[in-house]
């Protein structure tokens, strides 16, 4: 299916706390095992691990594509987003993206206190299941993640 519809497919995975994955995990080539703790607190630092792979070792991709692997990739969009050249142009992502969003304040399991961050509103960013966009966007924002300090999900200590 990959030959047909002309693209890689990998999965990025985290290390297991609990054992020793390299002992019981069996390694194929499409599997990229990072050195980020497996567990939802850490999606965020799973996803910059995901940019760093991605710009250094796909440098003849055209698109990269973050998804979840609970998400259906619906491979006929993939077929149109190929063969229209501008239909994805750089700069922009085709995903579930949002702009100011306000911090959860109340007591809930995504409660981000104001220490953590003491602003109203987050500046734009994108959300999870799945998104979208050039090589040369990622680039972009690959060099930008290796300085902007990062908010770990659900969790109420900052990563610097």
């Amino acid at each position: 299916m990959q030959m047909e519809y002309n693209f890689s497919l990998y999965f990025l995975i985290g290390r297991d706390v609990a054992y020793n994955q390299d002992d019981d995990r069996e390694v194929h080539d499409d599997t990229i095992q990072v050195d980020v703790i497996k567990n939802y607190y850490h999606l965020t630092d799973k996803t910059v691990a995901a940019f760093n792979w991605v710009t250094h070792f796909c440098r003849e991709a055209s698109y990269f594509f973050k998804v979840d692997d609970d998400v259906y990739l619906d491979l006929d969009a993939l077929r149109v987003l190929q063969n229209k050249a501008d239909y994805l142009p750089n700069d922009v992502i085709l995903g579930s993206c949002f702009n100011k969003r306000s911090p959860h304040r109340i007591s809930t399991k995504w409660k981000v206190s104001y220490e953590e961050y003491p602003f109203k509103t987050y500046p734009p960013y994108c959300s999870g299941p799945a998104y979208a966009m050039t090589l040369p966007t990622a680039l972009k924002i690959h060099q930008e993640m290796r300085t902007t300090r990062t908010i770990r999900i659900m969790r109420s200590q900052v990563r610097k």
